[in-house]
């Protein structure tokens, strides 16, 4: 996405005002860019936006048919050139209305429980092509992998928060308790944040 951003801002004389078709060979762009702009991470918002005054498609195309893109990136020319940050670095936490200890609480459940580990390793390293191919306790992320983020130890499905198992029925908990007590809901500051759990 960065390599699209970039190639569009450097050729901006040619290219805005003028339909452009990019290839790629990361499937996953396809249906990152056909969301609507709430629904990605807040990571890829700066990015997406900075694409808008654009106008173009984005297709899918196998790594092995785009033979001058792959001699161009084995060919590149060394610089020293620093440009410095191009991207801002948000930190999403930053954003939620959740406590320090809560955070700490989720971010302590999410490494100790088994599927939030392998959540985030799938997430880091990539998704098999097929749901059949997912391990075994992460089916149900499959139909979201596109909006899964992880930072500081959390995991985020564009700005709310996966829960980890292990904290989910405190929570749901929590949450009847403020629908059930309206008192505590206008007066009171719940300690946690808008939470995601697969269906």
């Amino acid at each position: 996405m960065l390599a699209i951003v970039f190639s569009l801002e450097k050729f901006h004389q040619y290219s805005y005002g003028q339909h452009m078709i990019i290839q790629s060979d990361h499937k996953t762009l396809e249906s990152i860019l056909q969301k609507p702009l709430a629904c990605a991470a807040k990571r890829l918002q700066g990015i997406m936006l900075r694409l808008q005054k654009y106008t173009y498609e984005l297709w899918y195309e196998r790594g092995e048919n785009l033979h001058l893109v792959d001699t161009l990136s084995r060919a590149y020319l060394p610089t020293i050139a620093h440009l410095g940050a191009e991207f801002e670095h948000i930190i999403t936490t930053a954003f939620l209305p959740v406590s320090t200890s809560r955070l700490q609480e989720i971010q302590q459940a999410t490494e100790s429980d088994e599927a939030s580990r392998i959540l985030k390793n799938v997430i880091l390293h990539g998704w098999p092509e097929h749901r059949g191919q997912v391990p075994s306790q992460i089916p149900p992320y499959f139909s979201m992998r596109d909006e899964l983020a992880i930072q500081d130890g959390v995991i985020f499905r564009g700005q709310r928060i996966a829960v980890p198992v292990s904290l989910r029925h405190d929570m749901k908990r929590k949450l009847h308790t403020l629908v059930q007590n309206p008192v505590y809901a206008e007066h009171g500051k719940p300690s946690f944040g808008p939470v995601e759990t697969p269906k």
